[in-house]
């Protein structure tokens, strides 16, 4: 009859581990072998994340090392088990069976993210390792409970900010929740994109934060009020704010994701860009983003500064009436410039004969240039319709493309089948909506595609087709 004989296994230094006689990695260490000796089992009774364990020689376990689990379950290299280490050092201590592999299963198995996610989840942020099992369930299921999500979107939610699962859910996340819902009026479908897209915002402060936010946009929209219409001298400023404030909060409820901006780095100098830059001035700019609130989260540099710069200079409308084009369609700037605005526009000015205007064509790049576009203008060259493009409305290129399929190929006189076949060859076609010079402008400088480069390409192409197009007037 053995006996067992009682070991506190000490938990690892919290500030690195104890130093070793080698060189080697800390990883290569801990994926050595360990020499024989008396078996381990962890103690039922231990409810810690550090394991209080029993020694005794006739239960047959090894223990398993913190790299040899991360490299079997996670697929992790010794570099990244080293990276993780240097970040959070106490995790070499841990029994792994009892405090790493219970949260990982959770992970995988109760929540269904994929290994490599979780792999990512924890070299970016190796404190979702730390936290407690029983912190991880409840926020998973406060999170699937309060914001709509499925187990799989709570655990990639867990991944992206395992923040979340150390914040008390009725002391600071449900009063956040509570905020968005009751006093913005965020809606639950917006409320769970936002749980999923930009999780930090249910961990900012209500008070410190999220009011401070909302009073921003509410003094714009009340200036604008105010500014915009004539007031006598009894017109009480209090319903100046409760206007702005709604507005603002209209404007929240429709993005919230723009609560996680700051409005100092972020905010501000966009709407400065609009007023400034592109001469909107701050009514116009802000009366932009309340139509639009996306384009807040765009980068100034990547996508709006650039899409504007092609709107007023390369397109040759200017600073005026490119405003007047963002103020329309202010998504436009969420588009890429490259591989969506200038293809469109170019390929409309160079096919719709006799010529497409630039200010409409640019407002047209909401719609596939391969699934819309290109089908309808070849059923239309086809139909020897283009040279009527310019002189008839119900062919000029904004209402052609604004119609159902149906409504199309009644307009045009082609058959439905011919038209589903027009779109699937083009959907094939890798040439479809590709001009020869936009291919050879992307071996040329950025920018080397004008406007008046277009007309002319047009023109080469109406000379080419003169026989065609001139027998159809």
């Amino acid at each position: 009859m053995s006996t067992a004989v009682r070991v506190v296994v000490p938990r690892a230094p919290s500030r690195g581990v104890p130093p070793s006689p080698t060189s080697a990695p800390l990883s290569r260490r801990l994926l050595r072998p360990r020499l024989a000796g008396p078996r381990v089992k962890p103690l039922a009774s231990s409810s810690s994340d550090d394991a209080t364990t029993t020694l005794s020689d006739d239960v047959p376990a090894e223990k398993v090392s913190f790299a040899s689990h991360c490299h079997a379950v996670l697929g992790m290299s010794g570099a990244d088990v080293d990276k993780v280490l240097s970040r959070e050092p106490k995790l070499a201590g841990y029994d792994v069976e009892r405090a790493v592999a219970p949260k990982t299963r959770f992970f995988t198995d109760a929540l269904g993210v994929p290994a490599e996610k979780l792999r990512a989840a924890v070299k970016r942020d190796p404190r979702i390792l730390v936290v407690s099992l029983a912190s991880l369930s409840s926020t998973a299921a406060w999170l699937e409970r309060t914001c709509g999500v499925t187990p799989g979107e709570a655990g990639a939610i867990l991944c992206k900010a395992p923040s979340l699962a150390w914040a008390d859910a009725e002391r600071n996340l449900t009063p956040t929740v509570d905020f968005l819902v009751d006093e913005l009026g965020v809606s639950p479908p917006a409320l769970k994109a936002l749980a999923t897209r930009q999780p930090s915002v249910l961990l900012m402060s209500v008070d410190g934060n999220l009011r401070e936010k909302t009073a921003y946009f509410s003094r714009a929209f009340e200036d604008d009020d105010a500014g915009s219409s004539a007031r006598s001298d009894s017109s009480s400023s209090g319903s100046d704010f409760a206007s702005g404030r709604a507005r603002a909060c209209a404007m929240i409820a429709k993005h919230p994701a723009v609560l996680a901006l700051s409005v100092e780095k972020s905010v501000a100098p966009k709407v400065r860009f609009l007023a400034e830059t592109c001469g909107m001035g701050s009514r116009r700019a802000f009366a932009v983003a309340e139509k639009a609130p996306a384009i807040l989260s765009l980068s100034l540099e990547r996508n709006i500064a650039p899409t504007f710069r092609f709107l007023s200079h390369e397109l040759g409308l200017g600073t005026e009436q490119a405003a007047k084009v963002v103020e329309q369609r202010p998504m436009l700037l969420a588009y890429s410039l490259d591989k969506k605005i200038r293809p469109t526009v170019a390929y409309l000015v160079h096919e719709f004969f006799p010529r497409c205007d630039a200010r409409e064509a640019v407002t047209l790049c909401n719609y596939s240039l391969k699934n819309r576009i290109v089908p309808r203008v070849r059923v239309m060259r086809r139909q020897k319709l283009m040279a009527q493009a310019g002189e008839t409305p119900a062919l000029s290129p904004a209402y052609v493309l604004s119609r159902t399929d149906a409504d199309f190929v009644d307009l045009v006189g082609c058959r439905r089948d011919a038209y589903d076949a027009e779109v699937r060859e083009a959907a094939r076609d890798p040439s479809a909506g590709r001009l020869g010079y936009l291919d050879d402008e992307r071996k040329a400088p950025k920018g080397a595609w004008t406007l008046e480069l277009g007309r002319e390409m047009a023109a080469r192409a109406r000379e080419a087709r003169g026989e065609e197009e001139g027998g159809e007037q």
